[in-house]
This record gives C-alpha cells, structure tokens and sequence, in this order.
C-alpha cells in the first residue's frame, strides 16, 4: 500500500485548498432526487450536535433543501446531510471519534467524510437505511468517491487538486 505525504504546504495552506476543492464547489452544488438545492458550507457554519446545545464548527457541511436552525438562533444549523472534516495532527482523534460520535446524534446526517490532507486518503462513512454506518476508504488518488446522500461523483485527485504528495514506503 503506498502512502503519501504533503510536499509543498504546510497543512494550513492544504486545508484551505482542499476545503477549496470541487467537492465544495462544484460537487455538492446538485440537485438530489427530490429537486431540492444541496449547498456546501465552510467552517464558519455552525453545527448543532445534540438538543444539549454542543455545537461543533466542521471544515464542511452539506444541507440539501431548506436550512433548518437550532432554536433562537440563525448562526447554527441543524440538519447537515453531510460532513467533512480535513484531518490535522491536532484535530485527527477528535474527529475520528468524540466529533463523530456527536456528529451520529443528528438525524439529517446521512454522510461523513474524512480527508487525510498528509497522505491523500480518504475515510467515507454513509449511514444505511437500518441506521448503521459503513466505511469505505480510499488510498488512490485517481479512485472516485461517490458521496451517497447527494449523488456526486468526484476523483480523490480533483478533493486534492492542489496539494502535492509524494509516495513514501
């Protein structure tokens, strides 16, 4: 298995190019099966995880149709279809698990992305129709991933399009 590391940007600048990548841009700007517009959002968008008022800032969200607020506030949003998240040295754990974990407490969220900005590798969870969440990953940059709840196709290449990696054993 080959794995790869970022060579020309230091991960603050990768974060910002691949939250700048077609996934957000063009990809999850569709329509889905009930005519619906899909809007991606960047970290400025606050995410309300639980009716115990925890929110969480992720890299990315995804809402298809109207957006829906959490009570007496229109800064934070309650019913993301999808997420993402641009993994950093500081952030990985906490996104893998305690994020993901509260991220599993919203009824909307049917997708959650995980971007491994060091080595090009992605983690996609999708959540199936009994409930349960399933991961597929993907290690090839020219591999596509396909983001269920929205209907998109995009090469793991095009998530990355800016960020140079070299193979390392």
């Amino acid at each position: 298995m080959n794995t790869f590391t970022a060579k020309y940007f230091p991960w603050q600048a990768a974060l910002r190019i691949i939250i700048g990548s077609p996934l957000i841009l063009r990809g999850c700007s569709t329509w889905d099966s009930k005519t619906e517009i899909c809007e991606a959002f960047a970290s400025d968008l606050r995410v309300e995880v639980d009716k115990d008022k925890h929110y969480t800032y992720p890299d990315v969200a995804v809402v298809c149709g109207e957006l829906e607020f959490a009570e007496q506030r229109k800064d934070t949003i309650t019913n993301p279809i999808m997420i993402a998240e641009v993994l950093s040295d500081s952030t990985e754990d906490y996104d893998r698990g305690t994020k993901f974990a509260l991220y599993r407490n919203i009824k909307t969220l049917k997708d959650y992305v995980l971007i491994d900005q060091a080595r090009g590798h992605i983690e996609y969870f999708f959540k199936e129709d009994d409930g349960t969440w399933r991961l597929q990953e993907y290690f090839n940059l020219d591999e596509c991933l396909t983001l269920r709840s929205v209907r998109v196709e995009i090469s793991i290449r095009d998530i990355c399009h800016r960020v140079s990696f070299i193979r390392t054993i």
